[in-house]
């Protein structure tokens, strides 16, 4: 085989490996920003917002998740956890709208094979904790995190990935990720000045 062809070999291949990294990372960000999504559906919730609008929306735009192969068994893990609360959270308001939806996410669940539901029936006026929020804010941190580290080789690269959604988006939790890295990381020695002054920038127009 001639030095072109095999160069021509090499090139295909490293462009085949390069277009399925792509792939996988822009499923992997579809997969977060749905999480996202889904949260803020599930803090509507509790705050006693309809939520028969945002809801179908998501089912709708995240359609593809049913395909077979598009989660693995990870990610379906980790839907489920968002899917039992919301389930619950649904059936709890007490209305044929969000009951009927409640029945939608269940087919969902079913479908994705993420489990079983726990419900516990609250009373109209009961207020999910604050520290439970906290906790299941810190527990989504550390979930996006893994995702984050497991492509990344730095912690300095994860917190610029962090920054670009915290300017981004309007969830908050990124600014709160970002917070608490760039406190790590300035006590462990390194110079964090920029990324402050880019945290800074975000609080200002949020």
């Amino acid at each position: 085989m001639s030095g072109n062809k095999t160069l021509d070999r090499l090139e295909a291949r490293l462009n085949h490996l390069i277009d399925g990294m792509l792939t996988r990372r822009s499923y992997q960000i579809d997969f977060l920003i749905g999480l996202n999504h889904l949260d803020d559906i599930l803090l509507d919730l509790a705050e006693k917002h309809s939520v028969t609008e945002s809801l179908p929306q998501f089912l709708s735009q995240h359609q593809h998740w049913l395909a077979n192969g598009y989660l693995d068994i990870n990610q379906k893990n980790r839907l489920g956890q968002f899917l039992s609360p919301l389930i619950e959270g649904l059936i709890n308001r007490e209305d044929n709208e969000h009951f009927k939806l409640a029945g939608e996410i269940k087919e969902w669940s079913h479908r994705l094979g993420t489990g079983s539901y726990h419900f516990a029936l609250r009373s109209s006026g009961e207020q999910v904790p604050l520290a439970d929020r906290y906790n299941s804010l810190l527990k989504r941190e550390a979930e996006e995190m893994d995702i984050l580290l497991s492509e990344r080789e730095h912690l300095l690269t994860c917190l610029d990935d962090i920054l670009f959604m915290a300017e981004n988006r309007e969830d908050k939790m990124y600014q709160h990720m970002a917070a608490s890295l760039i406190y790590f990381l300035k006590t462990e020695g390194y110079r964090v000045d920029p990324y402050i002054k880019r945290l800074r920038k975000v609080q200002e127009k949020s």
